[in-house]
């Protein structure tokens, strides 16, 4: 009875031993999380000073920076202190390099805003776009030099090779190229008629044999049919004048064949198509000129072989352009599309029209280093239906997403990629 009474007594002793340290630890690491709360809200508090910028500190020398946008003349401004004092300019010499996405390295030096003892403050060199960079700022003073680096990024994602690929994501090098200045026209497509034939009885007689049906391919000299003359009572037979499809049959075996077309055969090898050039567009058309020829899924290019003039009944002029059918994927009587090319420019840079995207209400496209890719807003020139000039934004053999990049655009927007100066 004692012992068990000694061993319930331990038991009891041991549990509250247990519960007393738990108390204690879950105190501790209570008192430790609030402390270190504490201690990131003060450095949250310490990493940004008094203007809005970031904080930069080294014992008792601060360099607050902020960067200033405006439009064609962004900058960086930066206020510095000591001890609590304002230092001067001839105190110091304070500069930035600026690292971009392709490595390429910028230094801008500050320089007082005014001479007055009321503007204490400093102003960097224009920064062009994209703001985004990793930022190494120096000062100098008295014979000792500070360093500070971070990273200031806007509009930069990165994505793995493989996903990239599996995306259909795909890049090419920005360059020079032509682009070609247009005017709309619209029409439609028409057989050539050297390459229709309606074929007729040589002789009235009676059909005795039909050999071809409507979409049939002949070939020139195939027998199409057999006529039973009614005078001499002899057999003679229609062969294939062309090469071409059966469009027509309009006898049968046992019927009378008199001057009516039998069998009609066409030849879609190459069709025309015929635009409509009115008087406001006539000054600006000649025959010769490139033709960009479009329907809803097809393209194709030709030249303006003939312009016709319009008579008294039709207020346009016609413009006939052959169009290449040797794959059969156009028809006769296709409503058509055409871009008259008028003017042709070389531009020293040019970018694909797939790569342009809106964003932030700019057009922009992204630029690719390995499996980093940055926007970069785009001052744009002339356009045609495939390609736009390029003023300011980008440079020669910048490599740039082409196909899919709305997929980047959507991964920017969810990650809240932005301005983080």
């Amino acid at each position: 009875m004692i012992i068990n009474r000694f061993l319930k007594n331990l038991f009891k002793l041991l549990i509250f031993s247990i519960v007393v340290l738990f108390n204690i630890t879950y105190l501790q690491l209570a008192v430790a999380s609030e402390e270190h709360a504490e201690q990131e809200e003060t450095h949250d508090e310490q990493a940004t000073g008094p203007h809005g910028g970031k904080l930069l500190s080294d014992g008792t020398l601060n360099v607050e920076l902020a960067f200033l946008e405006q439009e064609n003349a962004s900058k960086f401004q930066a206020w510095i202190t000591q001890d609590g004092k304002t230092l001067m300019v001839n105190d110091l010499d304070l500069s930035i390099e600026l690292i971009r996405l392709n490595g390429q390295v910028e230094h801008h030096n500050f320089t007082q805003a005014t001479q007055t003892s009321l503007d204490k403050n400093y102003y960097s060199s224009i920064v062009k776009e994209p703001h985004s960079f990793d930022v190494k700022v120096i000062l100098n003073k008295e014979q000792r030099q500070y360093l500070w680096n971070f990273e200031s990024y806007e509009g930069r994602v990165e994505i793995a090779s493989d996903v990239a690929l599996k995306a259909g994501i795909k890049s090419k090098i920005a360059g020079s190229g032509e682009i070609k200045q247009t005017i709309t026209v619209y029409g439609k497509a028409v057989a050539d008629p050297n390459k229709v034939s309606n074929i007729r009885a040589r002789f009235p007689g009676s059909i005795t044999k039909v050999r071809v049906n409507i979409g049939d391919r002949v070939t020139a000299g195939d027998v199409l049919a057999e006529i039973e003359s009614s005078e001499s009572l002899k057999r003679y037979s229609l062969t294939a004048p062309l090469s071409g499809v059966i469009t027509a049959r309009n006898g049968n075996p046992g019927e009378l064949a008199q001057q009516q077309v039998l069998l009609t055969i066409a030849n879609y090898n190459q069709l025309w198509v015929e635009f409509k050039i009115f008087p406001s567009q006539l000054a600006l058309v000649s025959a010769g000129q490139e033709v960009l020829v479009y329907s809803d899924e097809l393209q194709a290019v030709s030249t303006i072989k003939h312009l016709l003039s319009g008579n008294t009944e039709q207020p346009f002029n016609l413009a006939r352009v052959p169009l290449d059918n040797t794959r059969g994927l156009w028809s006769p009587g296709l409503l058509l599309e055409g871009k008259i090319v008028v003017k042709q420019m070389q531009v020293p840079l040019l970018i694909d029209n797939r790569a342009l995207q809106s964003i932030k209400d700019r057009k922009a496209v992204f630029v690719q280093v390995g499996e980093r890719y940055e926007v970069r807003p785009l001052k744009l020139g002339i356009a045609d239906k495939q390609f736009t000039q390029v003023i300011d934004g980008l440079n020669s053999g910048d490599k740039y997403v082409v196909n899919n990049s709305y997929f980047l655009k959507a991964d920017l927007e969810k990650s809240g990629a932005s301005h983080e100066h």
